[in-house]
């Protein structure tokens, strides 16, 4: 991109119940704040972390995206859908 940039910091703040206090979670944000496309980036949560930060770069044309994650318990058996949150639409 050319030009000056905006960006979007998304902190996030893992709770997790007693059922995943031991799981590897994968937190999934997925957001069309970087460009036209919808786009998925991961990072997978250890047991012991609880908060992470996100920085995304904005498109200065559009003035507006949307944000919203998913959470899965990653496991050697099997991967779970545990978590799925509405869309976040932000207007910039």
């Amino acid at each position: 991109m050319m030009g000056s940039q905006n960006v979007l910091s998304v902190d996030i703040n893992v709770e997790r119940s007693e059922t995943y206090a031991d799981d590897f979670l994968r937190f999934d944000l997925i957001t069309n704040c970087s460009n036209d496309d919808v786009i998925v980036k991961s990072k997978l949560v250890a047991p012991e972390q609880s908060k992470f930060s996100w920085l995304l770069p904005i498109m200065e044309e559009n003035g507006r995206c949307f944000v919203r994650s998913r959470v899965v318990r990653e496991s050697l058996e099997e991967n779970k859908l545990s978590a799925y949150s509405n869309p976040i639409f932000i207007v910039y």
